[in-house]
């Protein structure tokens, strides 16, 4: 039976659990809520949000402290960039694209690899592209 068959003919649950309410677990718990279906998150840590969280140090008299969620993955579609995006021209406030500053090296028994044993290493992954 097809996938598609299969989970046509799957009858909806009444209740889920989520595991884990980072990101992902708040709007997967927020999606079933929408589809009307009962949702207990669960969530291990001391607070929602997973790596993504704000402090209020009293140090910083007032200001806020965001902690972790420095990274944000797929860039071109996660929806958190356009929130993480420069509002002003404060300094240090820029978004970097990692990708574009990446570099690779590759080393075979610690040394560098030869002209050959790169191409040999691109010729894999090619190979592994196509699967």
């Amino acid at each position: 039976m097809q996938d598609s068959a299969r989970s046509a003919a799957a009858p909806m649950p009444d209740r889920v659990v989520v595991v884990g309410a980072g990101v992902a677990g708040l709007s997967a718990a927020a999606h079933l809520r929408a589809r009307g279906i009962e949702v207990t998150l669960l969530e291990a840590g001391p607070c929602i949000g997973g790596r993504a969280r704000t402090a209020h140090p009293a140090v910083l008299r007032g200001e806020v402290l965001d902690l972790g969620a420095a990274w944000l993955h797929a860039a071109g579609s996660n929806p958190l960039v356009p929130m993480a995006a420069p509002k002003d021209d404060l300094p240090g406030d820029d978004l970097v694209d990692s990708d574009a500053l990446r570099s690779e090296r590759l080393f075979v028994a610690g040394r560098a690899a030869t002209a050959a044993e790169q191409a040999a290493y691109e010729g894999c992954w090619d190979a592994v592209e196509r699967l």
